[in-house]
């Protein structure tokens, strides 16, 4: 039944499913990189699938119609794809699939229901990642919540400890939240589960909105609930729940009574949303007379409307609408390989050399691979760190300690990172308040932040300066600081670009911790040992990664 529902849709509407493959190459590339480098996306396929199935089932069999706002969201496509082929970005071309989808909702009927698909839009609407890291940072901004509110009811029920950002110490055990309750990112999963309550029991607006803001609220309280767990299994009974399977178990447990929470809620809402009908006068119940009663029912409700019987010349073999007349299907066609070949292009032309995995990227570089003396600093100790695979810091850290002037200095390369990382948000994380931030060029161009901190519980100043490069070499420069003239040259006529397949970024930073703050001399040469060190690093990781 659904293979044949989806062949009959698919034969129907050529134009629209020609525009749709066009979209196909780069989109692919989005969603593999949401897959593998952003685990509280991975809910995607399930939204994607949820969303085809309702479409198909709910849509009524009659010629789409064609608006102005819906063909207005086709022009948005075909803007979104100018700029993703111009930028070489899956996500501008997934952006412009969305609006594709969503006008194609805003031109559909909906079977027994006065009104269009547009809602079902909001299923695919949440696997669109939100721009320059806006997803990381509500995911950090709800683990700051998630810490303080956890701490302080952990000092309410006695269990003696130290916050400092986002990490709590206990005596023997040190928690950093975004490894104790990396369930902050079930936020998105909620919220998904929500939109698939809302489609699927077709909630109407206000309805809706409300579950989506019970979904936020019930992830913290399971987010906090799992920090105390954790915190408490370990002070009472020495059990590490914060790593391993316990850790996972916990986490699905915690989503899982999110989960339930969130359909409570919605059963609520329904209780007291339901139609009201109009009893205004004696006789047969008659809705809708009352425009008060109207209104409620439309705001809070979705009311069916009775059965109408299906003309011949609507039926699902006719004609769906102006779009599939032979001259829009023609140039659909023509679009479509155009759109294709583009996109080949791009894929062809990046060469950049392939990621190394797991371990062996920590021996790319080496304690000799940092000269012994640095702009008057000289070298010390040599150590390397693997965290969990998704860390703040990057999975993998060479460090290598610097000294000079009386001033110990952290000189580190960490990777992997996916796109643009800003890292003062980590530090953040553990409690360094941000007094300054400012960016400063090389002789090269290549920009490096460089972030003036303080932490005031321990009485210390810091100096951050940091600076990333891509797997092939290229330096990235800071959000905002890009040129995009530059980068459509370099795109267009130096076939190069940003590594589409695997965006791999290699991360450089200086970090300094005093008692008092550095003075400007001070300060400028910290700034020379960064770009001494992240110009060695850049010219051995891509020498190695290109044998």
């Amino acid at each position: 039944m659904f293979l044949e529902r989806l062949k009959a849709f698919v034969l129907n509407r050529p134009a629209l499913m020609l525009l749709a493959v066009g979209h196909l190459p780069f989109v692919v590339l989005y969603f593999k990189g949401l897959y593998n480098h952003q685990a509280h996306y991975q809910f995607f396929p399930f939204a994607i699938g949820a969303f085809i199935a309702l479409a198909l089932f709910r849509r009524r069999d009659v010629p789409e119609q064609w608006t102005g706002i819906s063909l207005a969201c086709l022009g948005l496509d075909l803007l979104c794809v100018i700029a993703g082929l111009v930028a070489y970005s899956p996500w501008l071309i997934t952006v412009g699939l969305f609006f594709l989808t969503l006008a194609w909702c805003m031109a559909s009927e909906e079977e027994g229901y006065s009104r269009r698909l547009t809602y079902l839009a909001l299923l695919p609407l949440l696997t669109i990642r939100l721009p320059v890291n806006g997803d990381v940072q509500v995911i950090q901004m709800l683990q700051t919540i998630t810490t303080k509110v956890a701490s302080k009811s952990l000092q309410r029920f006695g269990f003696l400890h130290v916050r400092s950002g986002n990490v709590l110490d206990f005596p023997d055990k040190r928690f950093l939240v975004e490894e104790a309750c990396s369930g902050v990112q079930s936020l998105f999963t909620i919220l998904f589960i929500a939109a698939l309550v809302i489609c699927v029991k077709r909630r109407a607006i206000a309805h809706g909105l409300v579950l989506l803001a019970s979904g936020i609220l019930f992830a913290g309280i399971m987010n906090v609930m799992r920090v105390i767990s954790i915190a408490v299994a370990w002070d009472k009974y020495g059990m590490d729940l914060s790593t391993g399977w316990r850790h996972d178990m916990l986490g699905y447990a915690s989503l899982s009574v999110a989960a339930l929470l969130l359909m409570s809620a919605d059963s609520f809402l329904a209780f007291i949303t339901d139609p009201v009908p109009d009893v205004r006068r004696p006789g047969p119940v008659a809705m809708f007379r009352n425009p008060f009663v109207a209104a409620w029912n439309r705001l809070f409700s979705v009311m069916p409307k009775p059965a109408e019987p299906t003309s011949a010349s609507v039926a699902e073999g006719s004609s769906v609408g102006v779009l599939n007349k032979k001259s829009w299907v023609g140039a659909a066609a023509g679009l479509c390989s155009l759109l294709l070949l583009v996109q080949g292009y791009a894929l062809m032309a990046d060469h950049s050399p392939s990621m190394p995995a797991g371990q062996s990227s920590l021996t790319l570089l080496g304690e000799d691979s940092l000269p012994v003396e640095i702009s008057g600093f000289v070298r010390g100790d040599y150590t390397t760190e693997t965290r969990e695979t998704g860390g703040d810091f990057g999975e993998f850290s060479n460090i290598w300690k610097y000294s000079g002037n009386g001033v110990p200095v952290q000189v580190s390369c960490d990777h992997p990172f996916f796109g643009w990382h800003p890292l003062q948000q980590c530090y953040i994380s553990q409690g360094w308040q941000i007094n300054e931030t400012t960016s400063q060029a090389y002789a090269d161009k290549w920009e490096a932040v460089i972030v003036r901190m303080s932490l005031p519980a321990q009485g210390q100043h810091g100096v951050l300066i940091y600076s990333l490069f891509d797997r092939s070499g290229r330096p990235m420069q800071p959000q905002g600081l890009s040129n995009p003239g530059e980068m459509l040259m370099d795109r267009l006529f130096r076939n190069e670009n940003t590594g589409l397949l695997d965006p791999v970024a290699y991360q450089s930073q200086v970090f300094v911790s005093t008692a008092v703050p550095l003075d400007a001399g001070r300060l400028k040469e910290l700034v020379e040992l960064h770009f001494q060190a992240r110009g060695t690093m850049k010219t051995t990781i891509t020498g190695q990664l290109n044998q």
